[in-house]
């Protein structure tokens, strides 16, 4: 007897398909599903303001040219401070920053 069926082995396939990006690209472009949240509050990152920081694998970027209020309240419950989000991004990491041409948020 099987363990799953068909339909749910499918919809395991999908999930394990939206895992995000564990490393950066040699060439420093990121293009696929990181981690989004506050670098301050949940990713540590050293900064004395709440700022949005992208996480790959276990290195953490700030985000340029994309404000941490941008896509709604941070400091809601389930604001950039409070939690951690998956988003889809497109752009380029520069030393500890990233530069996005596209990032896809889930609306908070």
């Amino acid at each position: 007897t099987p363990l799953y069926s068909s339909a749910a082995s499918d919809v395991y396939k999908r999930q394990t398909n939206t895992n995000v990006m564990t490393a950066v690209p040699q060439n420093k472009v990121v293009e696929g599903l990181v981690e989004a949240s506050c670098g301050m509050c949940n990713f540590m990152n050293g900064d004395n303001d709440c700022a949005l920081a992208i996480k790959v694998g276990r290195e953490v970027f700030s985000v340029k040219g994309v404000g941490i209020d941008d896509h709604g309240d941070s400091h809601a419950r389930d604001g950039y401070c409070n939690v951690i989000k998956k988003v889809y991004v497109e752009g380029r990491i520069r030393g500890k920053s990233f530069t996005a041409n596209k990032m896809e948020f889930p609306s908070i």
